[in-house]
């Protein structure tokens, strides 16, 4: 049957088990559909299962319980190899270089990595290395540049960089944002408008700030404790929000974002109660 979904997830569980034998369910019957070419916004407090979900919406995380349809094929049962064969054209952005690169290798050695996988001649690899930082905004002594080197907004620069090498259909981009200052979320947020443009892929946008995701994604998914609380275009979480929960989150959204915008119009810092409040928010939410 003829679908506009890439990846559905139905039923999805997933428990984490401790060394003391101590077992916490991340996702609790989770069910998510990604459109072709949309931006799905998912966001939650920490502990939500978020990032659980988005590593499983690439692979690099098998869930316990549920079925996986990628590309509309349902890749539930197959084994280990071929299941990662399945996913190679859908690709997770790190927040951290040292989620994406060997710590022991230059950014160009994982680059060059991933391009040799893509049958790209050994001849073109360095100048297709170069030409992907630059589209990512790095100029191409970057190559030779270990993770550890690189600030917060190089860094996820290389990691995009690296993720639209195999020139993915599905692009999840895991708390890109959360450790860089406004003016460079913003050059974030228009590069990666600029790769879903240029690769016509979907992506999946995993943040805790539900104010960035209403304005970069088309639908937005809620979650609490592993489940998903609320689901609707970044319009109707913004506007109407239905569970107490998704109120909270706007309710605190609108707040943070009306006394950041006084204060910058005074010219003042950011207020110093704030993390005062941010703390008690984050306990409302957990009662």
């Amino acid at each position: 049957m003829a679908t506009d979904n890439v990846l559905e997830l139905n039923h999805i569980r997933k428990t984490y088990t401790s060394k003391n034998k101590i077992s916490t369910l991340a996702l609790n019957d989770v069910s998510v559909e990604l459109r072709m070419g949309e931006v799905l916004g998912i966001v939650g407090e920490s502990g939500s299962g978020k990032t659980t979900l988005g590593r499983i919406m690439t692979g690099s995380l098998a869930q316990d319980e549920g079925h996986i349809i990628l590309f509309g094929n349902d890749i539930t049962d197959l084994k280990p190899k071929k299941k990662a064969e399945e996913f190679f054209h859908s690709r997770m952005v790190y927040q951290i270089p040292q989620e994406a690169f060997d710590q022991k290798h230059t950014i160009g050695d994982g680059i060059r990595d991933d391009l040799k996988a893509m049958k790209v001649p050994r001849k073109e690899l360095n100048s297709k290395a170069v030409e992907l930082l630059d589209v990512c905004g790095l100029p191409q002594e970057y190559l030779e540049h270990y993770p550890f080197e690189m600030s917060g907004g190089q860094s996820v620069r290389a990691c995009v960089a690296r993720a639209i090498t195999v020139e993915p259909e599905i692009l999840v981009c895991d708390e890109v944002t959360r450790a860089l200052d406004a003016t460079e979320q913003k050059n974030i947020i228009q590069l990666l408008f600029n790769i879903k443009r240029v690769y016509n892929l979907s992506m999946v946008f995993i943040s805790h700030d539900l104010n960035l995701v209403s304005k970069f994604c088309d639908r937005i998914i809620v979650m609490e404790n592993g489940k998903i609380a609320e689901q609707g275009s970044a319009k109707e979480i913004m506007e109407n929000p239905k569970t107490d929960y998704a109120k909270k989150l706007v309710e605190h959204t609108l707040l943070v974002h009306s006394e950041n915008a006084v204060i910058g119009a005074l010219g003042l810092p950011r207020a110093a109660s704030q993390a005062k409040r941010d703390e008690e928010h984050r306990k409302q939410l957990e009662e």
